[in-house]
């Protein structure tokens, strides 16, 4: 049964990144806020998304890498604007 719910998830994550975008970007956390789309990938897939900065929506690409003090300052400001979007 953890297999089906598992794969299940990840078809649903896979399914919506191709129905916004055209493309698939396992691996990759993408944050919506009101005023922001905020997308934590690796460069590689960054490059796909570039040209979609300066569009109507505001989008801020925080490239993950291979250093492990980075990706954990990319995810403690992802937090941050989670908890700053909640309602108090």
């Amino acid at each position: 049964m953890g297999k089906t719910e598992e794969s299940s998830q990840f078809q649903k994550n896979n399914a919506i990144h191709f129905w916004l975008l055209g493309y698939e970007f396992p691996a990759t956390l993408m944050l919506f806020t009101t005023e922001m789309v905020y997308v934590v990938t690796t460069a590689k897939k960054a490059k796909h998304l570039e040209p979609l900065k300066g569009d109507k929506i505001p989008l801020e690409i925080l490239v993950r890498g291979k250093d492990g003090e980075e990706n954990k300052k990319l995810f403690e400001k992802i937090t941050r604007v989670i908890k700053d979007s909640g309602v108090s």
